[in-house]
């Protein structure tokens, strides 16, 4: 395929992503009670609760986009909108790294619209199973076998089944999710009856679960409710409680876990203040009787727990209620406090070895950094047993869309790449050298919103060779101020890419953001090597229209409505270049003679291939 043909296709493409030209929106109905599959030339509307029930399974292809109705927008009558795999049926959303399945608010179109602000836009997606719990989260008596209906749904008596988990099958199988990215939920129905990103109740240990992304989230990242199930590869990024959430009698493994909180006190999307990340984790046994069987038993490896870095109260691990909790080879680094251990319930008390901790806060990196009851309260559990208190040296952190810095690989000399200990010998754990969950490979490149809105540093470890993905941020350009949008990118591998590089202002985005403020005529200038003494800009650009690129192959100027994506002269910019390797930013600011100075922008690259 030829440039120009590739180009036209992309054009395509972004047109599908902001208006579904290639398929249609669809509307899900409330109960689902035969197999289904959702395709990918589809997106699909979640109106209010979803439910997924008579053992069916729902099957959704890679590169699916899912979105939900703002709460206010809801014409079933529900609080949120949510998908709930009920007990019986089964989920298969086997995305990949190149096409990844997103569950999404409906404001986040096209994709990467939303930021990290934008919260409690939704629900999220929960599985439900029969495998073992040992309580009830109300204290309430309990049945033999123990049931519990999962929290953040308001029903009546008559539908209780339909969120009703807990039984006698740990080897349950809910299905599987592979490489999903969920996106701005977690809703709050009052009381701290909450949906978190990813909620698991009494799921078993036949269900695969890897590659997943919570991003933006109102309550917990993921929570499992008892159950058996195992996880690996998971990312909580910028949620509003704890990241990982684990009670109930929960008895399953965790490797390669990953989480960054926000900044303390930043704004979200409904004007609340944040609140800021609880914990890294809060790992509970059970609720009443605290030592209810069978006892809370989980063992996490390779952990990078970031916490929110500023003056935010947060704190890396709380243990609590009888769980007998192994955490090894991990990083924690970026909160207050590192750990807080309740009084001990039947001298149950958790195994911590070969762990880094540093806090942001010096006078904290001390054995003092310990909040722990009774006979717990000890520095063995905090700078012996291979445990030490030492900067792990991160390739960055960052908390800022557009930047390419957040590399949470270690760098060379650090600690972090030596003291690992053994993983169990058990089919799910993977063998490394070194502690926390990146080795040389970044695994969060090219199906996250991390990644998605250039967050990330893409030249650094391994990952896609040659090439960028959809690197796109929402910003906000203001000429009275000097405020402008820069996205970051970087080609990686030899060779140099063909990119197109685009900012879309009114005409492009009225339909998706209205009564925003938008930006009339966005101005794009495209810098090499930013921020550093090396930088220059290379291109600049006023409108799509006077790059003499935007051409057919005869020679006839490119229609942008036969390309689906609704560009005008003036109010939207793009360039087509050919970039060597290395590092660029997508400058944004309001051409001269613009009618309106401020607004909101969506820029953004895509490499072609």
């Amino acid at each position: 395929m030829k440039r120009y043909q590739k180009l036209f296709c992309l054009f395509s493409l972004i047109g599908c992503l902001a208006t579904s030209a290639f398929g249609q929106n669809v509307v899900v109905d409330r109960i689902i009670n035969a197999n289904a599959t959702w395709t990918s030339n589809n997106v699909y509307e979640l109106n209010g609760y979803v439910f997924v029930t008579n053992g069916a399974t729902l099957t959704i292809e890679p590169g699916t986009t899912i979105v939900s109705r703002l709460p206010e927008n809801i014409t079933s009558g529900d609080p949120c909108s949510a998908l709930v795999i009920t007990n019986g049926a089964m989920i298969d959303a086997q995305g990949t790294a190149s096409a990844p399945i997103v569950f999404t608010s409906i404001v986040d179109q096209p994709l990467g619209t939303g930021g990290a602000g934008d919260t409690r836009l939704w629900g999220g997606v929960v599985i439900l199973g029969d495998a073992v719990i040992n309580s009830r989260a109300d204290d309430g008596s309990v049945s033999n076998p123990v049931t519990d209906q999962i929290e953040g749904f308001s029903l009546p008596d008559s539908q209780q089944d339909l969120i009703t988990f807990g039984g006698t099958n740990d080897e349950h199988n809910g299905g599987i999710m592979t490489y999903v990215s969920i996106r701005h939920g977690g809703f709050d129905i009052g009381g701290g009856n909450e949906i978190n990103g990813l909620t698991l109740g009494g799921v078993g240990n036949k269900t695969t679960i890897h590659h997943i992304e919570i991003f933006a989230g109102k309550d917990d990242g993921v929570e499992c409710f008892g159950g058996t199930v195992n996880l690996s590869y998971i990312c909580v990024a910028f949620n509003r409680d704890d990241s990982l959430d684990l009670d109930q009698g929960y008895r399953g493994n965790v490797q390669f876990f990953f989480t960054i909180g926000r900044f303390f006190n930043d704004t979200e999307s409904d004007n609340a203040p944040n609140e800021g990340m609880d914990f890294g984790g809060e790992w509970d046994g059970a609720t009443t009787p605290l030592n209810a069987t069978p006892v809370a038993d989980y063992t996490i490896y390779n952990g990078t727990f970031i916490g929110m870095g500023n003056t935010g109260t947060n704190g890396a691990f709380h243990m609590r209620d009888n769980a007998r909790i192994t955490l090894r080879n991990s990083i924690a680094t970026g909160f207050e406090t590192m750990i807080k251990i309740d009084d001990p319930v039947d001298n149950v008390i958790p195994t911590i070895e070969n762990n880094l901790w540093w806090s942001h806060i010096p006078a904290n990196n001390t054995a003092a950094n310990l909040d722990g009851g009774g006979a717990i309260n000890s520095s063995s559990v905090y700078e012996s047993n291979g445990n030490h208190i030492a900067d792990p040296m991160l390739g960055g952190i960052s908390r800022e869309p557009g930047t390419m810095v957040l590399d949470p690989i270690p760098q060379e000399g650090s600690p972090a790449w030596f003291g690992a200990g053994a993983v169990p010998d058990d089919a799910f754990f993977t063998q490394t050298s070194y502690r926390g969950a990146f080795g040389g490979e970044n695994w969060l490149l090219g199906w996250t919103a991390l990644d998605l809105l250039g967050y990330l540093n893409r030249n650094s470890g391994s990952g896609p060779d040659n090439e960028i993905i959809n690197v796109s941020t929402r910003g906000f350009v203001s000429d009275g101020t000097g405020e402008e949008t820069n996205v970051g990118f970087v080609i990686t591998g030899s060779e140099p890419a063909n990119v197109v590089v685009r900012a879309l202002g009114t005409g492009a985005l009225t339909d998706f953001l209205p009564g925003a403020n938008l930006l009339d005529d966005p101005f794009i200038n495209v810098v090499r090597n930013p921020g550093s003494p090396e930088q220059e800009i290379i291109a600049s650009n006023d409108n799509w229209a006077d790059d003499p690129n935007w051409m057919l192959l005869d020679g006839t100027p490119l229609d942008p409505v036969d390309g689906n994506i609704p560009l005008g002269d003036n109010d939207s910019s793009l360039i087509l270049l050919d970039l060597a390797p290395g590092n660029y930013s997508i400058q944004v600011i309001a051409a001269d003679g613009s009618a309106d100075l401020t607004g909101i922008v969506l820029a953004g690259a895509d490499a072609l291939e």
